[in-house]
């Protein structure tokens, strides 16, 4: 665990942020989609054969010719928190492209859940947020057309 992390999760001042920030886009997606006819379980959500569970299963979604659709909501963060080289802290992970670390949680949790719960029948998508207000490509195209419909 780097220290930033170790900060992250001992800090009683902040670390209930990035839960509550997970909780309240999970919260509004269940929203959107629920708005738009669809039934949802955040309980109880379906495990993957590797014994993974998503936040969000999205019943009888119909998407890519399986029935449901399991969501997993992911809080990253962009910036170089307490480091060895303090002159770093604060700076953009990956400043040439701020989108790498959006981009790079997407592909972690899908390399540990997609085939797994495809194999289960299941079609699979994680929703990636920053802390800083930014979305990975993936949450703003699931989120547009359900808005839509839920209007």
């Amino acid at each position: 665990m780097s220290i930033d992390a170790d900060h992250l999760h001992t800090c009683k001042q902040h670390c209930g942020n990035w839960y509550a920030a997970h909780e309240r886009i999970l919260t509004v997606v269940d929203e959107l989609v629920r708005a738009a006819g669809f039934r949802t379980k955040r309980s109880y959500v379906a495990t993957s054969r590797g014994s993974r569970r998503g936040d969000l299963e999205i019943r009888d979604a119909n998407i890519a010719g399986k029935a449901h659709l399991i969501i997993d909501v992911s809080m990253i963060h962009e910036f170089h928190g307490a480091c060895d080289d303090i002159g770093r802290n604060g700076e953009l992970r990956h400043a040439q492209n701020p989108d790498r670390v959006l981009i790079d949680a997407a592909k972690r949790k899908v390399d540990k859940y997609r085939l797994d719960y495809l194999q289960d029948g299941k079609a699979f998508l994680t929703l990636i947020a920053s802390t800083s207000g930014r979305l990975h490509g993936e949450l703003v195209r699931f989120l547009c057309p359900w808005r839509t419909s839920a209007q």
